[in-house]
Formats: C-alpha cells, sequence, structure tokens
C-alpha cells in the first residue's frame, strides 16, 4: 500500500486552491523554460570560445544564473504534475475520504444512469 504526502492529501480536498496552484506551476514552467537550452547552448559556445576570459567576464556567472532557471523550472513542473495528479485522482476515484456532500451526488448520479439503463429494475 502506498502513502501519499499531507501535501496530495490537502490538495485532493482543495479543489480551487490545487487548480491555482496548477496554473502557477504551468505559467511559472513556461516562463522560465523559454528559451533556456538556447541561452545554455549560447552559453556553453561563449565559454568554449573564450575560455577563461569568459569566465572572468561574467561567463560563470550568467552559467549559475541559467542553471538556477533551470532548477526553478522543474520546481515548477513537478508542482503542476503534483496538482494535475490529484485533481485527476480526485475525478476519477470517488473514495471514503472525499467530502459526505460530493460522495451524496456521485452516488446519486451513479443510481439515476442506471435506472436509465435499466428501467424495468426499478
Amino acid at each position: 500500500m502506498t502513502h501519499n504526502s499531507a501535501l496530495y492529501h490537502w490538495l485532493r480536498g482543495h479543489r480551487l486552491p490545487c487548480f491555482l496552484l496548477l496554473t502557477v506551476g504551468f505559467i511559472g514552467f513556461g516562463a522560465l523554460s523559454l528559451d533556456l537550452v538556447r541561452l545554455l547552448t549560447a552559453n556553453a559556445g561563449f565559454l568554449l570560445a573564450h575560455g577563461w576570459a569568459g569566465l572572468v567576464e561574467g561567463g560563470f556567472l550568467q552559467l549559475f544564473e541559467l542553471s538556477g532557471k533551470a532548477l526553478a523550472a522543474m520546481a515548477c513542473y513537478v508542482v503542476f504534475k503534483l496538482s494535475e495528479h490529484a485533481l485527476v485522482d480526485r475525478l476519477a476515484h470517488v473514495t471514503l475520504d472525499t467530502p459526505a456532500s460530493d460522495q451524496i451526488r456521485v452516488n446519486a448520479r451513479l443510481s439515476a444512469s442506471r435506472k436509465r439503463r435499466n428501467p424495468s429494475s426499478s
């Protein structure tokens, strides 16, 4: 049996904050990763072409900043995927930890769809 984190359980129970966090993660990942590969390639080319002088002129600092940007983009991606998984899991599986009002609505929908499929059993 797998155990999920407290954050995951909280996100499953709070749909709107989970969706907002998903949106922030998506936008953050997109904004931070835009042109990241091109910039890293240009920086590596600059450092290879100019060697030590390129490091002294700020090439290493730029490489460090780009690496930090890549790590921040990956953190945003992880937040996006965690939120996405919590939302999809909540939509796909109705479990006992779902609030009672949601559980009652789902049970009513299920019984109504069963009656529509088999009207003679009522």
